[in-house]
């Protein structure tokens, strides 16, 4: 700010009285003829007029000190006009100076008070800034959070769906597939005994180096005609539990040819022993020959899940429990069969639905 203001402020004070002190118009009228280049100093002195600090400076009590009343000058000027602090010092000081209240041996002590007050000034508006940023900065990591959160849930209820839908796809196509072969299957069943029963169980078979015995004629055809039955079954149970893996596996023809070849060979091996009255058909028998089911068909499944998840091997234990389970207490009319199928097929779909969640990294 320049001084020339300031000084013929001081000299209207000394010249015309303190009564232009009163008198914000008459005083900006002096002003301006005496320093009219200066606008920005004579507004600045006017507004502190019109804020009355020539007034309180005038009416200032003897206990109190100028210094200690100037800082509040500046402040109420600063607050109530907008001025920067630093014009609002200026113009306080000049109008004590002008109206005597201090002498310019005391512009020291204002001024340490004013350096005092600006240092508290600063820290106060540091300290706010600070306390805004930390407010902020908790705002943004409450909003990141609950965004986290609400995209960790929405992740968890779109994975929870589309695991229930995978595991309902795969009940409702397993058991159906289960269902058709439980029918069809029978039938079957009394077309190789009358086979058995036309041809083996009278005469021997002859091949010409070798001649079998009853029980080995059997358990041949029984065997071969198991296998048959079996891979036409099972092909026909992987092609409906293909439908629901295909999101899962690049190609579901060695699913498809996994489960054909698991029912071929548990087939091959159970139906001798079914032909010749191997199996016993009360309940708790039938844990053994639907676990030797479980584990033929698991093994073959296996080999195509070990390519796509990393704890295959459980499928094995699941499916050799399962069926081993299912066969004791589903022996029994069609609607139990399909309930305990419907109960394993669901825990099964769990399990196959954990298994793929975890996929191999290489």
């Amino acid at each position: 700010m320049n001084e020339k203001p300031r000084q013929t402020l001081c000299t209207i004070m000394r010249d015309y009285g303190r009564e232009v002190a009163q008198d914000p118009k008459r005083c900006k009228g002096l002003l301006n003829d005496l320093c009219g280049e200066h606008k920005r100093e004579i507004n600045v002195l006017v507004s502190a007029m019109d804020e009355r600090v020539a007034s309180d400076l005038l009416n200032l009590p003897p206990n109190i000190p100028p210094q200690m009343r100037m800082p509040q000058l500046v402040k109420r000027l600063h607050d109530h006009t907008g001025i920067a602090t630093e014009y609002a010092w200026w113009a306080v000081e000049s109008w004590a100076l002008a109206l005597g209240v201090i002498q310019r041996c005391d512009l020291t002590e204002v001024r340490k008070e004013r350096e005092k007050q600006e240092r508290e000034e600063r820290e106060r508006q540091e300290r706010q800034e600070r306390e805004e940023r930390e407010r902020q900065e908790r705002q943004e990591r409450q909003e990141r959070k609950r965004k986290e959160q609400r995209e960790w849930w929405g992740r968890i209820r779109r994975e929870r769906k589309k695991a229930w839908g995978f595991i309902t796809r795969w009940t409702i196509a397993a058991t159906g597939g289960f269902a058709a072969l439980y029918v069809t299957i029978p039938p079957l069943n009394n077309v190789l005994n009358d086979i058995l029963m036309n041809h083996a169980l009278y005469d021997p078979v002859d091949y010409g180096l070798w001649t079998m015995s009853y029980e080995t004629g059997v358990a041949a055809f029984s065997a071969l005609f198991g296998a048959m039955l079996g891979t036409i079954s099972g092909a026909f149970l992987g092609v409906v539990q293909g439908m629901t893996l295909h999101r899962y596996t690049p190609r579901t023809t060695w699913w498809i040819l996994s489960t054909a070849v698991g029912f071929g060979g548990s087939f091959a091996i159970l139906y001798p022993f079914n032909i010749l009255g191997g199996i016993d058909y009360d309940g708790k028998f039938l844990f053994v020959p639907g676990a030797i089911f479980g584990l033929v068909l698991g093994i073959a499944q296996w080999l195509v899940l070990r390519r796509h998840t990393v704890r295959a091997t459980w499928w094995i234990l699941a499916l050799t429990i399962g069926f081993g389970v299912i066969c004791v207490f589903a022996n029994g009319p069609f609607y139990d069969f399909v309930g305990y199928t419907v109960f394993l097929f669901v825990i099964l779909g769990c399990m196959l639905e954990w298994l793929l969640r975890n996929p191999r990294k290489d």
